[in-house]
Formats: C-alpha cells, sequence, structure tokens
C-alpha cells in the first residue's frame, strides 16, 4: 500500500509531464517514479487531447502514488507542449520544478540527487549535460550522450558571472532540453519564465531565459535520464519542405521578443545592450542556419511556393526569405568555386614540383 500524500501538505519537487497520445511509453515513464529513492515529490501529469488510452492508464496509477499524483486534462489539443506544461507549472506545490516527457525514462536516484545538490550548493538551477540513449522499446543503446561544447569532468558552481554565462550560452555550450535542468520554483514565478507558446523550439527560450535568471548554476556532467528514440515525436516527424520550414521558424519574433523582454529586465543588458544584441544575433543565426539545411537541395522557385503555401501571400516575408536563401545560396557557391580554384592551384604546383624532382632523378 503507497504512503497517503495530502494534497494541502508542501512538497519538495513538482515533476511536470505534458503528454499527448503516450499510451505506449506513459505507464514505463510512470514506473521509473514509482521506483525513486526520494519520495517528497509529486507528479502532474498534463493531457493535451489525446485520443488514446494515455488518461486511463495514469488513472491506473493514482493509487500507488497515494495522492502525489495529479492528472490536469485539457479540452483540446493545444499544437504545442509548452502550453500543458505552463498548466502544469501553475498547479505546482514543490519548492523546485522538473520538467519531464512521457515517453522517457529516468534513474531511481535521480530526484535524490537533483534535490541533494541544489539544497547542498544553494542552487536556484541544476543542470545535467549528458543522458543515456534508448530505443523506443526502452532498450539503453550503451551510449551516453552529452554537450560536446561544455563537458566538464566535475561538477561545477557558476555563481553570478552572468557576462561568462553569457558567452557560454551565444556558443550554445549549455544544453537545450527542459529536463536537462532542475529549477527552483520562486526563480521562475519572481522572473515570470514561461514556455512561449510555438510548436516547437519553446525549449530554447525556455532554458535560455532561465540560464539568464540563475544565481548559482550547477553543472554536472552526469547522466541520469533515459531518452527514448520514440515513434511520432515532433523531432522525428516526416514533413512537407513547408513544414520544415515553418519547424526552422517557428520560434519567429515573438519569441524573439519573448527573450529580449526577459534580458530587459536584467542590469547587465540593461547597461551593455552590445550583449543583448548578441544573444538575439546568435539566437536568430541558429534558426535561419536550421532553415537553410531544409532548403539546401531544392530550388529558389521550390522555396518561394513552400512560404508562400505555408505562410500565405505575405509577400514582404516571401521575398525576403527567399532573398536570405538565394544570397547564402550565392555565398556558398563563390565558397566552392574559391575552394576549386585553390585546389586546382595546389593540384598544379604539386605536378611542377614532381615533374622538376623527376627531372633530378633522371
Amino acid at each position: 500500500m503507497a504512503n497517503t500524500y495530502p494534497a494541502d501538505q508542501p512538497c519538495e519537487v513538482s515533476v511536470i509531464i505534458p503528454m499527448y497520445n503516450r499510451e505506449k511509453y506513459i505507464g514505463a515513464c510512470l514506473e521509473t517514479f514509482l521506483a525513486q529513492t526520494f519520495t517528497n515529490f509529486e507528479i502532474i501529469v498534463v493531457d493535451d487531447g489525446s485520443t488514446d488510452s494515455s488518461c486511463a492508464i495514469v488513472e491506473g496509477y493514482a493509487e500507488k502514488f497515494g495522492g502525489r499524483l495529479k492528472l490536469l486534462r485539457m479540452k483540446e489539443n493545444s499544437g504545442c507542449p509548452g502550453v500543458p506544461r505552463n498548466k502544469g507549472l501553475m498547479f505546482s506545490r514543490g519548492k523546485y520544478i522538473y520538467f519531464f516527457d512521457s515517453d522517457d525514462g529516468i534513474l531511481p536516484n535521480a530526484l535524490e540527487e537533483m534535490y541533494t545538490l541544489a539544497e547542498t550548493h544553494k542552487a536556484d538551477v541544476v543542470c545535467y549535460t549528458k543522458h543515456y540513449v534508448a530505443e523506443d522499446d526502452g532498450k539503453i543503446t550503451g551510449d551516453i550522450k552529452g554537450n560536446d561544447k561544455y563537458n566538464p569532468t566535475d561538477e561545477i558552481l557558476v555563481d553570478e558571472n552572468l557576462i561568462a554565462r553569457t558567452d557560454g550560452i551565444i556558443e550554445n555550450q549549455f544544453p537545450l532540453p527542459p529536463w536537462k535542468y532542475f529549477i527552483s520554483r520562486d526563480l521562475l514565478f519572481e522572473n515570470e519564465i514561461f514556455f512561449t507558446k510555438t510548436w516547437i523550439g519553446e525549449d530554447q527560450i525556455f532554458t535560455k531565459s532561465v540560464l539568464l535568471n540563475a544565481k548559482k548554476l550547477l553543472v554536472v556532467p552526469r547522466a541520469l535520464v533515459i531518452y527514448r528514440l520514440s515513434e511520432g515525436s515532433v523531432v522525428r516527424r516526416e514533413r512537407t519542405l513547408g513544414g520544415k520550414i515553418n519547424q526552422a521558424l517557428a520560434v519567429g519574433f515573438d519569441a524573439m521578443d519573448y527573450l529580449d523582454n526577459v534580458m530587459s529586465k536584467i542590469e547587465l543588458f540593461r547597461a551593455n545592450p552590445e550583449y543583448r544584441y548578441r544573444v538575439l544575433e546568435a539566437f536568430m543565426f541558429k534558426r535561419l542556419e536550421m532553415f537553410l539545411r531544409r532548403c539546401e537541395d531544392k530550388s529558389n522557385f521550390e522555396i518561394y511556393e513552400a512560404i508562400r503555401q505555408e505562410f500565405g501571400d505575405r509577400d514582404i516575408l516571401t521575398a525576403i526569405l527567399c532573398t536570405a536563401i538565394y544570397n547564402q545560396n550565392t555565398m556558398f557557391t563563390m565558397a566552392v568555386q574559391q575552394f576549386n580554384e585553390l585546389f586546382a592551384q595546389a593540384q598544379r604546383r604539386i605536378d611542377e614540383l614532381e615533374a622538376q624532382l623527376n627531372l633530378v632523378r633522371k
């Protein structure tokens, strides 16, 4: 019989799990939380309009969690994971917030380690740089993935040196997934940090906002999460060219405004607008780079038609995007031509040296 946990009693950790049609995985996900060595936590599953048996499966686990499991249902699918995450956050009671995905798993000591490290170091954010990888059936592949740009061998406490941290954010040194961050609830609410309503890329804005506002950030080079390569996930879904372009640009100007607004409340960026610009520039460049990768094998007309059909007859936007593609392709072509010319020059020089060497040998 599971221990009961009164709904009005404060808890230390709130685990928030958005869910949409995850009947194949949600049971296994919840099992990993039943196995936790740390028990002073609640789980808030926010169903985003599922049409399968996901909710029934979650309800079947209610007794096992003894009052620590809460299921919130949205009337219809929001189309973006940020909306159910925000809803779960508003109903949370924990001192710390941990966002998780409904198709992944977690090691038995994970919450205990996260909580202990946060309390010991008085850190308002604990960031894990690595994770395990599992196939769709849940079997771990043996691989441990991490951020190659920022992979310390030991725990690092990053204090209030926001300039150095900003440089790291610009250089994409920190991981993007929210499930790699254990966050103080006060940090989120005091700085009004929530997820944007975009269907992909909202995690990037959220984690950057958390990193920019953290007073004490603890970076831990270990893996506690088992990331499942599940079927039907947002990042693996096949899309049309227009859908791929939309995916790359979905964060758009609204998200840029959100990130800029976050920085407008921080003294460093008010006093040093060049840093504010660098953060926005790096973020937008990443989005454009992704956009260009989606289009690298397409003609300008194919790109034009895809953009027009996806976004409508917004001639200014269409013209700007097509021009950007044209200029990028032109620069790429020029770079290839320059490389070929240099290679040809080098080859001619090699041929000349070989001819001279042959004369010497004779």
